[in-house]
Protein backbone atom coordinates (compact mmCIF):
# COMPACT_ATOMS: atom_id res chain seq x y z
CA UNK A 1 0.00 0.00 0.00
CA UNK A 2 1.48 3.34 -0.99
CA UNK A 3 0.82 6.44 1.07
CA UNK A 4 0.67 9.86 -0.57
CA UNK A 5 0.03 12.23 2.33
CA UNK A 6 3.35 13.92 1.64
CA UNK A 7 2.89 13.63 -2.11
CA UNK A 8 -0.37 15.55 -1.75
CA UNK A 9 1.50 18.67 -0.74
CA UNK A 10 3.93 18.25 -3.63
CA UNK A 11 1.04 17.96 -6.06
CA UNK A 12 -0.56 21.06 -4.63
CA UNK A 13 2.67 22.96 -4.97
CA UNK A 14 2.99 21.86 -8.57
CA UNK A 15 -0.49 23.10 -9.29
CA UNK A 16 -1.95 19.69 -10.01
CA UNK A 17 -4.74 20.05 -7.50
CA UNK A 18 -5.39 23.58 -8.64
CA UNK A 19 -6.16 22.17 -12.08
CA UNK A 20 -8.89 19.96 -10.63
CA UNK A 21 -12.14 21.93 -10.29
CA UNK A 22 -14.46 21.14 -7.40
CA UNK A 23 -17.19 20.31 -9.93
CA UNK A 24 -19.96 22.27 -8.27
CA UNK A 25 -22.99 21.80 -10.52
CA UNK A 26 -21.05 19.25 -12.56
CA UNK A 27 -23.01 17.13 -15.02
CA UNK A 28 -23.62 13.46 -14.27
CA UNK A 29 -21.51 10.47 -15.28
CA UNK A 30 -21.81 9.09 -18.81
CA UNK A 31 -23.87 5.98 -19.38
CA UNK A 32 -22.39 2.84 -17.83
CA UNK A 33 -19.78 1.39 -20.15
CA UNK A 34 -19.56 4.48 -22.35
CA UNK A 35 -15.94 5.54 -22.97
CA UNK A 36 -14.82 9.11 -22.50
CA UNK A 37 -13.78 10.96 -25.64
CA UNK A 38 -10.10 11.10 -26.49
CA UNK A 39 -8.93 14.27 -24.79
CA UNK A 40 -5.19 14.47 -25.21
CA UNK A 41 -4.20 11.65 -22.85
CA UNK A 42 -1.27 9.51 -24.06
CA UNK A 43 -2.32 7.23 -26.91
CA UNK A 44 -0.97 4.16 -25.11
CA UNK A 45 -2.75 4.87 -21.83
CA UNK A 46 -4.71 1.68 -21.01
CA UNK A 47 -8.49 1.38 -20.85
CA UNK A 48 -9.57 1.80 -17.22
CA UNK A 49 -12.82 0.24 -15.99
CA UNK A 50 -14.40 0.96 -12.61
CA UNK A 51 -15.80 -2.38 -11.45
CA UNK A 52 -16.59 -1.55 -7.81
CA UNK A 53 -17.02 1.60 -5.77
CA UNK A 54 -18.09 1.63 -2.14
CA UNK A 55 -18.53 4.05 0.70
CA UNK A 56 -20.37 7.35 0.83
CA UNK A 57 -20.49 9.87 -2.05
CA UNK A 58 -20.02 7.18 -4.69
CA UNK A 59 -21.58 9.08 -7.60
CA UNK A 60 -19.67 12.23 -6.68
CA UNK A 61 -16.39 10.38 -6.64
CA UNK A 62 -17.09 8.87 -10.05
CA UNK A 63 -17.61 12.39 -11.39
CA UNK A 64 -14.35 13.53 -9.80
CA UNK A 65 -12.53 10.55 -11.27
CA UNK A 66 -13.99 11.36 -14.70
CA UNK A 67 -12.71 14.90 -14.42
CA UNK A 68 -9.13 13.59 -14.37
CA UNK A 69 -9.77 12.99 -18.09
CA UNK A 70 -8.41 9.53 -18.75
CA UNK A 71 -8.20 8.58 -22.40
CA UNK A 72 -10.81 5.85 -21.85
CA UNK A 73 -12.55 5.37 -18.51
CA UNK A 74 -15.57 3.08 -18.29
CA UNK A 75 -18.00 2.24 -15.53
CA UNK A 76 -18.97 -1.43 -15.52
CA UNK A 77 -22.50 -2.06 -14.35
CA UNK A 78 -25.96 -3.10 -15.47
CA UNK A 79 -24.80 -6.51 -16.62
CA UNK A 80 -22.02 -5.17 -18.86
CA UNK A 81 -18.86 -7.28 -19.15
CA UNK A 82 -15.26 -6.14 -18.81
CA UNK A 83 -14.55 -6.86 -22.46
CA UNK A 84 -12.05 -4.32 -23.78
CA UNK A 85 -10.90 -3.35 -20.27
CA UNK A 86 -7.20 -3.44 -19.49
CA UNK A 87 -7.08 -2.14 -15.90
CA UNK A 88 -9.87 -2.84 -13.40
CA UNK A 89 -10.39 -0.29 -10.62
CA UNK A 90 -11.90 -0.82 -7.18
CA UNK A 91 -12.53 2.36 -5.20
CA UNK A 92 -13.43 2.71 -1.54
CA UNK A 93 -14.06 5.90 0.40
CA UNK A 94 -14.49 6.35 4.14
CA UNK A 95 -15.88 9.87 4.22
CA UNK A 96 -18.19 12.08 2.21
CA UNK A 97 -16.53 15.47 2.48
CA UNK A 98 -13.23 17.24 2.01
CA UNK A 99 -10.25 15.46 3.59
CA UNK A 100 -12.04 12.09 3.21
CA UNK A 101 -9.86 9.01 2.75
CA UNK A 102 -10.10 7.15 -0.56
CA UNK A 103 -8.29 4.01 -1.70
CA UNK A 104 -7.91 2.62 -5.22
CA UNK A 105 -6.86 -0.87 -6.32
CA UNK A 106 -5.76 -1.24 -9.94
CA UNK A 107 -5.59 -4.80 -11.27
CA UNK A 108 -4.80 -6.29 -14.67
CA UNK A 109 -8.02 -7.36 -16.39
CA UNK A 110 -6.23 -10.26 -18.08
CA UNK A 111 -5.29 -12.18 -14.94
CA UNK A 112 -6.45 -10.17 -11.92
CA UNK A 113 -2.93 -9.35 -10.75
CA UNK A 114 -2.77 -6.32 -8.47
CA UNK A 115 -0.68 -3.71 -10.27
CA UNK A 116 -0.97 -0.73 -7.97
CA UNK A 117 -2.71 0.27 -4.78
CA UNK A 118 -2.92 3.62 -3.05
CA UNK A 119 -4.80 5.34 -0.25
CA UNK A 120 -4.78 9.01 0.65
CA UNK A 121 -6.69 11.61 2.57
CA UNK A 122 -7.87 14.72 0.82
CA UNK A 123 -5.98 17.96 1.23
CA UNK A 124 -6.55 21.66 0.79
CA UNK A 125 -10.30 21.18 0.98
CA UNK A 126 -10.60 18.47 -1.67
CA UNK A 127 -11.84 14.90 -1.50
CA UNK A 128 -9.20 12.15 -1.43
CA UNK A 129 -10.18 10.97 -4.93
CA UNK A 130 -8.87 14.25 -6.35
CA UNK A 131 -5.50 13.42 -4.83
CA UNK A 132 -5.15 9.80 -5.87
CA UNK A 133 -6.73 9.99 -9.35
CA UNK A 134 -3.84 11.99 -10.88
CA UNK A 135 -1.40 9.64 -9.19
CA UNK A 136 -3.16 6.66 -10.77
CA UNK A 137 -2.88 8.28 -14.18
CA UNK A 138 0.80 9.03 -13.63
CA UNK A 139 1.56 5.41 -12.75
CA UNK A 140 0.25 4.06 -16.05
CA UNK A 141 2.72 5.76 -18.39
CA UNK A 142 5.89 4.43 -19.99
CA UNK A 143 8.68 3.72 -17.53
CA UNK A 144 6.47 3.29 -14.47
CA UNK A 145 6.39 -0.24 -12.94
CA UNK A 146 2.58 -0.68 -13.14
CA UNK A 147 2.56 0.28 -16.82
CA UNK A 148 5.47 -1.97 -17.68
CA UNK A 149 4.06 -4.89 -15.72
CA UNK A 150 0.74 -4.50 -17.54
CA UNK A 151 2.64 -4.53 -20.82
CA UNK A 152 4.26 -7.84 -19.95
CA UNK A 153 0.92 -9.37 -18.97
CA UNK A 154 -0.70 -8.16 -22.19
CA UNK A 155 2.18 -9.63 -24.17
CA UNK A 156 1.92 -13.02 -22.54
CA UNK A 157 5.19 -12.54 -20.71
CA UNK A 158 6.88 -10.37 -23.34
CA UNK A 159 6.30 -6.66 -23.77
CA UNK A 160 3.80 -6.00 -26.55
CA UNK A 161 5.12 -3.69 -29.31
CA UNK A 162 2.66 -0.90 -28.49
CA UNK A 163 3.90 -0.87 -24.91
CA UNK A 164 7.58 -1.49 -25.60
CA UNK A 165 10.02 -0.08 -23.09
CA UNK A 166 13.83 -0.03 -23.23
CA UNK A 167 14.03 -1.15 -19.59
CA UNK A 168 12.72 -4.53 -18.41
CA UNK A 169 10.08 -4.59 -15.72
CA UNK A 170 11.55 -5.01 -12.25
CA UNK A 171 11.36 -8.49 -10.78
CA UNK A 172 8.55 -9.00 -8.28
CA UNK A 173 9.98 -10.21 -4.97
CA UNK A 174 8.43 -13.46 -3.86
CA UNK A 175 8.37 -14.72 -0.30
CA UNK A 176 10.54 -17.83 0.09
CA UNK A 177 8.66 -21.09 0.36
CA UNK A 178 8.89 -22.69 3.77
CA UNK A 179 8.26 -26.19 5.05
CA UNK A 180 5.22 -24.95 6.99
CA UNK A 181 3.61 -23.82 3.73
CA UNK A 182 2.90 -27.50 3.09
CA UNK A 183 -0.29 -28.13 5.06
CA UNK A 184 -0.51 -30.86 7.72
CA UNK A 185 -2.82 -33.88 7.41
CA UNK A 186 -6.48 -33.21 8.08
CA UNK A 187 -7.54 -33.76 11.69
CA UNK A 188 -10.96 -34.90 12.82
CA UNK A 189 -13.56 -32.13 12.78
CA UNK A 190 -14.48 -30.66 16.13
CA UNK A 191 -16.93 -28.11 17.50
CA UNK A 192 -14.62 -25.14 17.15
CA UNK A 193 -14.34 -21.67 15.67
CA UNK A 194 -11.36 -19.61 14.53
CA UNK A 195 -10.67 -15.95 13.76
CA UNK A 196 -7.36 -15.20 12.03
CA UNK A 197 -6.27 -11.59 11.51
CA UNK A 198 -3.17 -10.32 9.73
CA UNK A 199 -2.39 -6.66 9.12
CA UNK A 200 0.72 -6.18 7.04
CA UNK A 201 0.07 -2.78 5.42
CA UNK A 202 -1.71 0.02 7.23
CA UNK A 203 -3.80 2.97 6.08
CA UNK A 204 -1.59 5.34 8.04
CA UNK A 205 2.13 5.68 7.33
CA UNK A 206 3.16 2.81 9.62
CA UNK A 207 6.00 0.35 9.04
CA UNK A 208 4.96 -2.87 7.32
CA UNK A 209 4.54 -5.98 9.42
CA UNK A 210 6.12 -8.27 6.85
CA UNK A 211 4.21 -11.47 5.99
CA UNK A 212 1.43 -10.73 8.52
CA UNK A 213 -1.39 -11.04 5.98
CA UNK A 214 -0.14 -14.29 4.45
CA UNK A 215 0.56 -15.67 7.94
CA UNK A 216 -3.07 -15.09 8.94
CA UNK A 217 -4.30 -16.84 5.81
CA UNK A 218 -1.99 -19.77 6.48
CA UNK A 219 -3.07 -20.01 10.13
CA UNK A 220 -6.67 -20.18 8.91
CA UNK A 221 -5.71 -23.19 6.79
CA UNK A 222 -3.98 -24.79 9.78
CA UNK A 223 -7.12 -24.16 11.83
CA UNK A 224 -9.07 -26.21 9.33
CA UNK A 225 -6.43 -28.94 8.96
CA UNK A 226 -4.42 -29.30 12.18
CA UNK A 227 -7.16 -28.10 14.55
CA UNK A 228 -10.19 -29.58 12.81
CA UNK A 229 -12.23 -26.36 12.66
CA UNK A 230 -15.05 -26.63 10.09
CA UNK A 231 -14.45 -24.28 7.16
CA UNK A 232 -17.72 -22.44 7.75
CA UNK A 233 -16.52 -21.59 11.27
CA UNK A 234 -13.29 -19.93 10.12
CA UNK A 235 -13.04 -16.16 9.56
CA UNK A 236 -9.84 -14.70 8.11
CA UNK A 237 -9.27 -10.93 7.90
CA UNK A 238 -6.29 -9.12 6.42
CA UNK A 239 -5.15 -5.57 5.71
CA UNK A 240 -8.08 -3.28 4.82
CA UNK A 241 -10.49 -6.10 5.69
CA UNK A 242 -9.21 -5.84 9.27
CA UNK A 243 -10.39 -2.37 10.29
CA UNK A 244 -11.39 -1.64 13.87
CA UNK A 245 -15.04 -2.22 12.99
CA UNK A 246 -14.10 -5.72 11.79
CA UNK A 247 -12.49 -6.49 15.15
CA UNK A 248 -15.68 -5.37 16.84
CA UNK A 249 -17.85 -7.36 14.45
CA UNK A 250 -16.07 -10.68 14.73
CA UNK A 251 -15.13 -10.63 18.42
CA UNK A 252 -18.29 -9.01 19.74
CA UNK A 253 -20.99 -10.22 17.33
CA UNK A 254 -19.87 -13.03 15.01
CA UNK A 255 -18.36 -15.28 17.67
CA UNK A 256 -21.14 -14.73 20.25
CA UNK A 257 -23.73 -15.58 17.59
CA UNK A 258 -22.02 -18.89 16.75
CA UNK A 259 -20.22 -20.28 19.80
CA UNK A 260 -22.21 -22.75 21.90
CA UNK A 261 -21.53 -24.37 25.25
CA UNK A 262 -18.56 -26.72 25.07
CA UNK A 263 -17.11 -25.29 21.84
CA UNK A 264 -13.47 -24.29 21.37
CA UNK A 265 -12.28 -20.95 19.98
CA UNK A 266 -8.93 -20.14 18.38
CA UNK A 267 -7.85 -16.55 17.75
CA UNK A 268 -4.71 -15.55 15.85
CA UNK A 269 -3.39 -12.02 15.33
CA UNK A 270 -0.32 -10.98 13.35
CA UNK A 271 0.53 -7.31 13.01
CA UNK A 272 1.47 -4.34 15.13
CA UNK A 273 0.66 -3.88 18.77
CA UNK A 274 0.88 -0.51 20.50
CA UNK A 275 1.05 0.79 24.05
CA UNK A 276 -0.75 3.78 25.45
CA UNK A 277 2.25 5.80 26.72
CA UNK A 278 0.11 7.43 29.42
CA UNK A 279 -1.57 4.36 30.88
CA UNK A 280 0.57 1.46 29.69
CA UNK A 281 -2.51 -0.28 28.29
CA UNK A 282 -1.83 -2.61 25.35
CA UNK A 283 -3.71 -2.38 22.04
CA UNK A 284 -3.94 -4.37 18.85
CA UNK A 285 -3.47 -2.07 15.86
CA UNK A 286 -6.20 -2.51 13.20
CA UNK A 287 -5.65 -1.46 9.59
CA UNK A 288 -7.19 1.99 10.12
CA UNK A 289 -5.58 2.74 13.51
CA UNK A 290 -3.41 5.75 14.31
CA UNK A 291 -0.92 5.24 17.18
CA UNK A 292 -1.18 8.94 18.03
CA UNK A 293 -4.86 8.38 18.85
CA UNK A 294 -4.56 4.80 19.99
CA UNK A 295 -7.35 5.10 22.58
CA UNK A 296 -9.83 6.03 19.85
CA UNK A 297 -8.53 3.89 16.97
CA UNK A 298 -6.89 0.82 18.53
CA UNK A 299 -8.52 -2.33 19.89
CA UNK A 300 -7.60 -2.82 23.57
CA UNK A 301 -6.30 -6.19 24.67
CA UNK A 302 -8.52 -6.02 27.74
CA UNK A 303 -11.55 -5.49 25.47
CA UNK A 304 -10.55 -8.60 23.50
CA UNK A 305 -10.23 -10.64 26.69
CA UNK A 306 -13.57 -9.34 27.95
CA UNK A 307 -15.38 -10.29 24.73
CA UNK A 308 -13.82 -13.77 24.65
CA UNK A 309 -14.52 -14.38 28.36
CA UNK A 310 -18.26 -13.95 27.74
CA UNK A 311 -18.35 -16.83 25.26
CA UNK A 312 -19.77 -20.14 26.52
CA UNK A 313 -16.72 -21.95 25.09
CA UNK A 314 -14.90 -24.53 27.16
CA UNK A 315 -11.54 -23.25 25.89
CA UNK A 316 -10.22 -20.17 24.09
CA UNK A 317 -6.66 -19.98 22.74
CA UNK A 318 -5.24 -16.62 21.61
CA UNK A 319 -1.94 -16.54 19.67
CA UNK A 320 -0.43 -13.11 19.01
CA UNK A 321 2.54 -12.49 16.73
CA UNK A 322 2.96 -8.88 17.82
CA UNK A 323 4.52 -6.91 20.64
CA UNK A 324 3.53 -3.88 22.68
CA UNK A 325 6.67 -2.18 23.96
CA UNK A 326 6.81 0.45 21.21
CA UNK A 327 10.48 -0.43 20.74
CA UNK A 328 10.20 -1.64 17.13
CA UNK A 329 9.61 -4.99 15.48
CA UNK A 330 5.85 -5.58 15.45
CA UNK A 331 5.00 -2.66 17.69
CA UNK A 332 4.42 1.02 17.02
CA UNK A 333 4.02 4.07 19.23
CA UNK A 334 2.76 7.63 18.98
CA UNK A 335 5.21 10.01 17.34
CA UNK A 336 7.41 11.67 19.94
CA UNK A 337 6.69 9.11 22.65
CA UNK A 338 9.53 7.15 24.19
CA UNK A 339 9.61 3.39 23.54
CA UNK A 340 9.84 0.60 26.09
CA UNK A 341 6.60 1.54 27.76
CA UNK A 342 5.74 -0.61 30.75
CA UNK A 343 2.80 -2.46 29.24
CA UNK A 344 -0.23 -3.72 31.16
CA UNK A 345 -2.19 -6.26 29.12
CA UNK A 346 -4.42 -7.22 32.04
CA UNK A 347 -5.13 -10.52 33.73
CA UNK A 348 -6.12 -13.42 31.54
CA UNK A 349 -9.70 -14.52 32.30
CA UNK A 350 -10.78 -18.04 33.11
CA UNK A 351 -10.80 -20.57 30.22
CA UNK A 352 -8.51 -18.36 28.10
CA UNK A 353 -4.92 -19.21 27.16
CA UNK A 354 -2.73 -16.52 25.60
CA UNK A 355 0.41 -17.39 23.65
CA UNK A 356 2.39 -14.24 22.83
CA UNK A 357 5.42 -13.87 20.61
CA UNK A 358 7.67 -12.15 23.14
CA UNK A 359 7.95 -10.72 26.63
CA UNK A 360 6.54 -7.27 27.34
CA UNK A 361 9.85 -5.41 26.94
CA UNK A 362 10.95 -7.27 23.78
CA UNK A 363 10.19 -7.04 20.09
CA UNK A 364 8.70 -9.68 17.81
CA UNK A 365 10.94 -10.42 14.83
CA UNK A 366 10.27 -11.41 11.23
CA UNK A 367 11.95 -14.57 9.94
CA UNK A 368 12.74 -13.44 6.40
CA UNK A 369 14.57 -16.64 5.50
CA UNK A 370 11.32 -18.58 5.97
CA UNK A 371 8.90 -15.90 4.77
CA UNK A 372 6.94 -15.76 8.05
CA UNK A 373 6.91 -14.07 11.40
CA UNK A 374 9.52 -15.78 13.60
CA UNK A 375 6.94 -16.76 16.22
CA UNK A 376 4.37 -17.82 13.60
CA UNK A 377 6.84 -20.01 11.75
CA UNK A 378 7.65 -22.10 14.83
CA UNK A 379 4.02 -22.05 16.04
CA UNK A 380 2.83 -23.57 12.76
CA UNK A 381 5.74 -25.99 12.68
CA UNK A 382 4.88 -27.06 16.22
CA UNK A 383 1.17 -27.51 15.45
CA UNK A 384 2.07 -29.52 12.37
CA UNK A 385 4.50 -31.82 14.15
CA UNK A 386 2.55 -32.05 17.43
CA UNK A 387 -0.84 -32.89 15.89
CA UNK A 388 -2.51 -29.60 16.80
CA UNK A 389 -1.54 -29.68 20.50
CA UNK A 390 -0.94 -26.04 21.49
CA UNK A 391 0.94 -26.82 24.71
CA UNK A 392 3.26 -29.26 22.97
CA UNK A 393 3.70 -26.74 20.13
CA UNK A 394 4.59 -24.01 22.64
CA UNK A 395 7.10 -26.21 24.45
CA UNK A 396 8.73 -26.76 21.06
CA UNK A 397 8.63 -23.18 19.78
CA UNK A 398 9.79 -21.31 22.89
CA UNK A 399 13.45 -22.42 22.80
CA UNK A 400 13.52 -22.39 18.99
CA UNK A 401 12.30 -18.78 18.78
CA UNK A 402 14.73 -17.64 21.50
CA UNK A 403 17.66 -19.42 19.82
CA UNK A 404 16.87 -18.11 16.34
CA UNK A 405 16.36 -14.53 17.56
CA UNK A 406 19.77 -14.53 19.25
CA UNK A 407 21.54 -16.18 16.34
CA UNK A 408 19.97 -14.24 13.45
CA UNK A 409 19.10 -10.87 14.99
CA UNK A 410 21.21 -10.57 18.16
CA UNK A 411 17.94 -10.00 20.02
CA UNK A 412 16.05 -11.49 22.91
CA UNK A 413 12.63 -12.89 22.08
CA UNK A 414 11.01 -15.17 24.63
CA UNK A 415 7.46 -16.32 23.80
CA UNK A 416 5.06 -16.33 26.74
CA UNK A 417 2.30 -18.74 27.83
CA UNK A 418 -0.39 -17.29 30.09
CA UNK A 419 -3.67 -18.82 31.09
CA UNK A 420 -6.56 -17.85 33.29
CA UNK A 421 -7.18 -19.34 36.71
Amino acid sequence: MMDFHSTTNKLATAGVLAALPLLAGCSGMPLAGAPLPDNGAPADEPVFCVTAISGPARSGRLRLLQNTRFRDLRVIGGGLTTAGCEVLLKIHGTGASAFATVSIEASAAANGELLWKVASKGSLGVDGIQVVAPMLQQQFVRGQPPFERLALIKGGGQAAPAFASPAPAPAVAQAPRSDVDDLPPAAARRKAHAVAIGVESYREALPKADFAASDAKLFAEYAKRALGVPEENVAVLWNERAAKSDFEKYFERWLPNRVEAGDEVFVYFSGHGAPNPKTGEAYLVPWDADPTYIEETGYPIKRLYSALAKLPAKRVVVAMDSCFSGAGGRSVIAKGARPLVSVRSGAVPDKITVISASAGDQISNTYHQQGHGLFTYYLLKGLKERAGDFKAAFDYLKPEVARTARREYNADQDPQWREGP
